[in-house]
């Protein structure tokens, strides 16, 4: 509410002002209503309290000048409370969208996360798949090696077994193919396991090349790689099944 420029002081009256009496009644009425007022001094009044709070009595008996004006104490608090109510209001609403955006970044980098350890996943385990049925492949290689060995040194043997000697280093090229993509995505122990069998495989198609060629010890030696390589191949399967299940 407007207040008057000129200088204020709290209940000053001028020598026109009514009677002691009127003044003690219209105090009282005023504290009664708990309303906090003040007249300016510069002008002759005739007080009466306004009958509204907070606002300036505008009625025709204040003439000759008379003015008065009633300033409610609740006012100003009320314009605070809302002025903190309405800056809370602003700083909650602003801490809210910080932590749902935090929150949201959080949950869409974990959700990229479950996303690409499951592509990591799948794609190791068809590298296993794929390294170990191609090693169980080799079995009926294996057999017909072991059946053309027993038999007597001959020009029909050793041509079959040069036959045989192909395939080996073809399914060993094959092999190391897949091994490498055991290298690229698998787990530790999964290419230490592939790394060992690719090393008796090795020697598997060295041994068959000394067989070829005469080495009465060849064929005790294949039948033992083989041996190694088929719990080689076990092992590797067991580590392979353990990294799948540990993601």
């Amino acid at each position: 509410m407007r207040r008057r420029r000129s200088e204020t002081r709290l209940f000053t009256f001028s020598a026109t002002d009514r009677p002691r009496r009127h003044l003690t009644q219209t105090l009282r009425l005023h504290r009664a209503t708990s309303v906090d007022f003040r007249l300016s001094h510069t002008e002759p009044i005739h007080a009466r309290l306004s009958p509204h709070r907070g606002s300036v009595n505008t009625s025709p008996d204040f003439q000759n000048g008379e003015d008065w004006e009633t300033i409610d104490p609740m006012a100003d608090s009320t314009l605070w409370v809302a002025a903190i109510t309405g800056g809370t209001a602003v700083v909650a609403s602003w801490m809210t969208g910080q932590y749902t955006t935090r929150a949201a970044r959080e949950q869409a980098q974990c959700s990229a996360d479950a996303h690409r350890q499951e592509k990591l996943r799948e794609i190791q385990r068809t590298a296993y798949l794929d390294l170990i049925q191609h090693a169980q492949s080799l079995a009926p290689m294996e057999r017909n090696i072991s059946e053309l060995i027993e038999l007597p040194a001959s020009e029909e043997r050793t041509a079959e077994l040069k036959k045989q000697i192909v395939v080996a280093h073809k399914a060993r090229f094959d092999f190391l193919a897949l091994k490498r993509v055991i290298f690229l995505e698998g787990a530790p122990q999964v290419k230490k396991c592939a790394d060992e069998l690719d090393h008796l495989f090795r020697d598997y198609c060295v041994t068959l090349e000394q067989a070829i060629n005469g080495d009465e010890g060849a064929p005790y030696r294949l039948d033992l790689l083989y041996k190694q390589g088929d719990e080689a191949l076990q092992r590797l399967i067991l580590e392979a099944g353990r990294s799948l299940h540990s993601m």
